[in-house]
């Protein structure tokens, strides 16, 4: 679609007051009492490795409690570190990296919605993209979702606008989105998204837009310069992480694959995310249908291309995820993301499309309805989760650990970091607010393998932090190991999480003169 171009003024009339509108709006929803809770669930995995690269300033070898952490690329560590940077390691600064990316994302989505479909579509593109439920959630935790979804959509949208735009309408704009996109999913969540890219691949091939022919070279450089970039820091990562005596932790991409306990779940995943990505998933099959052609002069072949592209991609890509095992519904969030653009197409024609039937008045009705509902509704789930969130944090727990703890403590741990290490962290800040000093170890194998390789004998005083719900067979496993480290149970033990399914845990002193079992 040849649009006409604005000049600087006039751009900045245009944009300024959609910018404000969409920043205001991803703050009502991602950043309005983001920083009222303590972290919890899986928070802490990104943010205690930001928080320690910070203080040891080993960008490029992660660790959590003094262990090599390599389970995800350290794409949000260090974006969380930037913010932490700016404003304190604090709750607000690791969340503030999800609320930020929803923004950029939704900014993207206006931006490639008005050159595709006409200015008019912008601005409900990109509250679309924020006011989707599904992404609510992970837009507001401390997690690699929205950051990841960020990166997707830039390289997905980056890559539609390359196909199916003619001359050079800020073609550069778009390739560089598709460069950084690539960057950022990589970056975030290693080789998730090449499942979507895939399918844009394909979808591509089925509908032949005008411009891949003319663009395919520049976008394979654009690709092999992106995964260059990342296979130099991946490379770099690996070998600083492997220094050491105590080898990372790391995670196989199998291990969220076939397996045959998850087959229920990876055959109803089709159906999953299209409830998910309500209203995005039915506003896209609208645009399909034809529908949003009134938001369109003349429906021309490039509008019409990049909405065939977005659905048959995400169609594609649905198909891919659940082919290779995939039953978890957030690895398919980039999925509802890409289709934004094409919902806000889909929504501004229902509104000014023809008034006359009374099914299109019904429609229309619908439509006028669909942002103010969704706000109301976020507001809701803040107040809800925000509640929820607290009551599942671990940071009251630390404190009180932290005043169990003699100065010079050095506790060791395996499970409960695992699954909730925000205890820890916030018995360490707890201890020293208190003037004291707390030592905490992750050991991933087993408590009798801390040093055992390092040739140390234990500092006194120390304690071992265990699991003792029957989620964990950690006290079982380690049996052994408590009685050749001479470890005695003290009377403190805490839980969190809810009162059905909670994580307990009990705290054990190593008795005077013990030291460990390679002294």
């Amino acid at each position: 679609m040849n649009l006409p171009r604005l000049d600087k003024h006039n751009a900045a009339m245009f944009w300024a007051p959609r910018v404000i509108g969409l920043t205001c709006l991803a703050w009502l929803v991602y950043e309005w009492m983001a920083g009222s809770t303590g972290l919890s669930m899986s928070e802490g995995h990104r943010a205690i490795p930001a928080w320690e690269m910070m203080e040891k300033g080993n960008w490029f070898s992660p660790t959590m409690f003094e262990q090599p952490y390599l389970r995800k690329p350290p794409g949000m560590p260090w974006a969380i570190a930037a913010f932490s940077s700016m404003m304190g390691q604090t709750e607000l600064a690791a969340r503030s990296v999800s609320a930020v990316s929803m923004l950029l994302a939704a900014l993207a989505s206006a931006w490639f919605a008005s050159r595709w479909f006409g200015r008019d579509v912008a601005f409900g593109a990109g509250a679309l993209h924020l006011l989707t439920p599904w992404f609510w959630e992970s837009g507001r935790a401390a997690e690699i979702e929205a950051l990841h979804n960020l990166g997707v959509v830039l390289a997905i949208w980056g890559l539609i606008d390359q196909c199916v735009m003619s001359g050079r309408q800020r073609q550069m704009m778009s390739l560089m989105a598709f460069f950084l996109g690539v960057c950022i999913a990589g970056l975030a969540k290693g080789p998730a998204a090449v499942l979507l890219l895939i399918a844009l691949a394909a979808a591509v091939w089925i509908i032949k837009p005008v411009g891949v022919r003319l663009r395919a070279g520049r976008m394979g450089v654009a690709f092999a310069g992106a995964l260059a970039l990342l296979g130099g820091l991946g490379w770099m990562i690996w070998q600083r992480s492997h220094a050491g005596t105590v080898a990372p932790i790391t995670q196989s991409v199998t291990e969220f694959l076939w397996s045959w306990d998850r087959v229920g779940k990876i055959a109803v995943m089709p159906v999953t995310v299209v409830f998910s990505a309500l209203p995005l998933s039915v506003l896209a099959w609208w645009a399909w249908r034809g529908t949003g052609c009134a938001a369109k002069p003349s429906c021309e072949s490039s509008a019409d291309d990049a909405t065939r592209l977005i659905v048959v991609t995400a169609v594609i890509g649905v198909a891919l995820f659940a082919l290779a095992g995939v039953s978890n519904p957030r690895y398919l969030l980039p999925v509802g993301a890409i289709l934004s653009p094409v919902a806000g197409l889909a929504l501004h024609g229902l509104i000014a499309g023809p008034k006359l039937r009374s099914a299109a008045l019904i429609g229309r009705g619908v439509a006028l309805a669909t942002i103010p509902v969704l706000l109301v509704g976020s507001v809701l789930y803040t107040v809800i989760s925000e509640r929820g969130r607290g009551l599942s944090s671990g940071k009251s727990a630390g404190i009180r650990l932290a005043d169990q703890l003699p100065h010079g403590a050095v506790v060791i741990a395996d499970d409960l970091i695992e699954a909730r290490p925000e205890v820890l962290w916030y018995a360490r800040q707890g201890a020293l607010q208190r003037g004291n000093t707390v030592r905490i170890v992750w050991t991933p194998a087993s408590l009798y393998a801390l040093e055992k390789g390092r040739a140390q004998t234990w500092p006194e005083p120390t304690h071992a932090l265990i699991r003792i719900d029957d989620r964990s067979s950690e006290a079982q496993r380690l049996e052994n190991d408590l009685k050749m480290l001479v470890l005695q149970p003290t009377d403190y033990t805490d839980r969190i999480g809810p009162s059905s399914r909670p994580f307990e845990f009990r705290l054990y002193a190593l008795q005077r003169g013990a030291s460990s079992p390679d002294k």
